[in-house]
């Protein structure tokens, strides 16, 4: 891509190889020009504060140069259930009032509703809770593979590790290509050291492709800090402009544009706010359509920011509070938005 300067042209080139970027550059300083190497997905680069993911670069380019919806992530939970109870667990899990299996009906037809108005997606995720706790599971992936496959670029699952997959599911992920992001509660929680290994030597001897994400620290995003339920409108927009997470939850053939908002609705730590999500069931096969879905997904609400955002401490951008990754807690935690409790 070349445009014209003050200084000349300035050229941009594109490369997915990181080797290529010194080749390409000693060629250009070669011929006497000046090569600076930037990574146009950082946080800051062209669009100041605003966080600058692919998805919004892609986003945008696919849909206003072809006409196609391409999300780079989303996320779709099959459970609320968990076998663990973590105290700062993002999912707010020790916070749920009525943990439940979603139906799996109601998780076809959002799949559905989804697919219909997508072109691809890099990473299609299936999460919990523990989505091996959900007693259709197989059928899930099944659906998706048989119906969608094409359209999908990487199939994820998300499991903590408690539970040893059967011989037949394994089978079936290795065939099917399924990605595993295991997670590694084992320093905090010792009583599941024997089966996480169990777990973790089974994927190896399959060589299915999974990661092992060792866990030592969560992210604390709630319960709030005092300071959250005194933003005024402005510093609810600002902070969330600043905070973006990228990842998206769907339900209900609905988007949310945070997913921990959505997790925060199915923790009934909230109301429903429908200002918070895109219902894609009413989206026609027309551009502007999918315009106003890709502007969504890159953050752009009805409001400027979700109703989360009052009583969440935020994202990795601007939180730094943390806590030790799966530390337990015994029952449910009480938390009212009428006479909340805070962590300071």
């Amino acid at each position: 891509i070349a445009s014209r300067t003050a200084c000349g042209y300035t050229v941009i080139i594109g490369y997915e190889d990181a080797h290529l970027a010194s080749v390409v550059g000693n060629e250009i300083c070669k011929r006497g020009a000046h090569f600076n190497n930037v990574n146009l997905f950082l946080e800051g680069i062209f669009l100041g504060e605003l966080v600058c993911h692919q998805n919004i670069y892609c986003g945008i380019y696919s849909v206003y140069t072809e006409g196609k919806v391409y999300m780079t992530h989303n996320n779709i939970l099959c459970t609320i259930v968990c076998n663990l109870n973590c105290k700062n667990c993002l999912n707010y899990t020790p916070y749920i009032k009525n943990a439940k299996h979603f139906p799996i009906s109601e998780l076809k037809t959002s799949i559905d509703t989804y697919f219909n108005n997508i072109d691809k997606v890099g990473l299609f995720q299936i999460s919990g809770g523990e989505p091996l706790l959900y007693p259709n599971l197989k059928e899930l992936l099944e659906y998706i593979l048989s119906n969608y496959r094409e359209k999908i670029y990487i199939i994820n699952l998300v499991t903590n590790g408690t539970i040893v997959p059967s011989n037949d599911f394994i089978e079936f992920c290795k065939k099917n290509n399924v990605f595993i992001y295991l997670d590694d509660y084992t320093d905090a929680v010792p009583r599941i050291k024997e089966t996480f290994e169990a777990v973790s030597n089974k994927l190896i001897e399959s060589k299915i492709k999974y990661i092992p994400l060792k866990a030592d620290k969560f992210m604390i995003t709630f319960p709030p800090l005092r300071r959250n339920l005194k933003m005024s409108e402005s510093e609810l927009k600002r902070k969330y402009l600043k905070c973006r997470i990228g990842v998206q939850n769907l339900r209900d053939g609905k988007l949310c544009s945070c997913t921990y908002h959505a997790f925060a609705e199915n923790a009934e730590l909230i109301n429903t706010m429908d200002d918070s999500w895109f219902d894609m069931n009413q989206m026609s096969n027309n551009i502007l359509d999918k315009k106003k879905l890709i502007e969504f997904r890159i953050g752009f609400t009805p409001k400027g920011y979700v109703g989360w955002c009052k009583y969440c401490n935020g994202h990795l951008a601007i939180n730094k509070l943390s806590g030790p990754a799966g530390e337990q807690v015994k029952g449910r935690l009480n938390w009212d938005i009428n006479a909340p409790t805070f962590l300071d």
